[in-house]
């Protein structure tokens, strides 16, 4: 029997289920009735300074497929961007472009990285503060802080980012910090995301 563990990921907490550093990690949300010695998983790798959805599992199997680039699924983000973006930004994202990824050996390689889709949700006209912009994007692949890479390559500083789902699972109603046990219904949905993706 796996567990299968929603978790609204607060700002600060690092979605390593291993830390030496003394941060507090998703591990440390999951409640102490379903710890036990198996090895827990986190799907959906997101930055500390980040928020929303990630998935906790002991199901390495379901882990490994639902952050394989072929078969993974959909994530789904709200990201407030300063400035205001306009349709040739859009374009660009959608269109994608070529990011410079430093390996850990000290060389380089470059990855194309491109939303699936983005929209402007709202934009906020601010003449003391500056203008902002709410920008719903769905990606299916990531690498570590693409998605803040790539809005500063068309002008946009990304001030928050949030993840509000993933393939059929929605973060919403579930407060900073909480979590949710997923059913059945829910881990079949997610395994049906996996086959069609």
């Amino acid at each position: 029997m796996f567990s299968y563990l929603l978790l609204n990921k607060p700002k600060g907490v690092i979605t390593s289920t291993r830390s030496g550093t003394g941060r507090r990690t998703v591990v440390d949300f999951i409640p102490f009735s379903l710890r036990g010695e198996q090895r827990w998983y986190s799907v959906g790798l997101l930055d500390a300074d980040s928020t929303g959805l990630v998935l906790l599992t002991d199901d390495g199997e379901l882990a490994r497929q639902l952050e394989h680039p072929k078969l993974g699924i959909l994530k789904e983000y709200r990201a407030l961007c300063a400035g205001l973006a306009d349709d040739e930004a859009l374009h660009q994202l959608r269109a994608g472009m070529y990011l410079v990824n430093p390996a850990a050996d000290g060389t380089k390689t470059t990855q194309r990285a491109a939303v699936e889709a983005v929209r402007i949700l709202k934009r906020l006209v601010d003449r003391a503060r500056g203008g902002r912009t709410l920008l719903g994007l769905t990606i299916r692949e990531g690498e570590p802080r693409e998605i803040r890479r790539m809005l500063a390559r068309v002008g946009l500083k990304l001030r928050e980012l949030e993840r509000v789902g993933m393939g059929p699972l929605r973060v919403s109603g579930l407060a900073p910090g909480a979590t949710k046990l997923l059913g059945k219904k829910d881990v079949e949905k997610l395994r049906e995301a996996v086959l069609s993706g």
